[in-house]
């Protein structure tokens, strides 16, 4: 049940939904670098993606700390605009989450499609074999 906080506890609340903010601020960037990229280029994406794992697990932590007061101290209407501010970036990220697993799958789907027709080649190109000069025993003592 919601109770009365103190000033100091709304100050660290607002510091620790600060902090949620700009950590999932900076995973929505390292999502938007990534949707401008080619997937294909794993060199530049590993990196994002090992970023991206980071920025999540900090962003795990704060909000295992966060949550809980929020439950203590809501609805206060001082922390209203902090913890809708984290709401609107945390549902952007959603959005930018899906485009972007929509993206992976339709790449993956076109890379599946891809090999396999290389596989239908290479098994319609097994049927041509060269013909090697026969040359038998008789015939190469000559």
């Amino acid at each position: 049940m919601p109770t009365q906080i103190s000033f100091a506890q709304q100050q660290e609340i607002k510091r620790l939904i600060n902090l949620s903010c700009s950590l999932y601020s900076s995973m929505e960037q390292v999502y938007l670098t990534l949707e401008q990229l080619q997937l294909t280029d794993t060199d530049v994406i590993a990196p994002l993606l090992q970023q991206l794992q980071e920025l999540k697990g900090k962003a795990q932590q704060v909000d295992s700390i966060l949550i809980p007061q929020l439950k203590r101290a809501f609805p206060s209407e001082k922390l209203t605009p902090v913890i809708e501010t984290r709401e609107k970036t945390i549902a952007r990220l959603i959005k930018l989450n899906k485009k972007l697993t929509e993206n992976t799958k339709r790449y993956k789907a076109a890379i599946h499609d891809e090999l396999a027709t290389l596989h239908r080649n290479r098994n319609a190109l097994s049927g041509y074999k060269t013909v090697r000069a026969e040359t038998s025993v008789i015939s190469g003592a000559y």
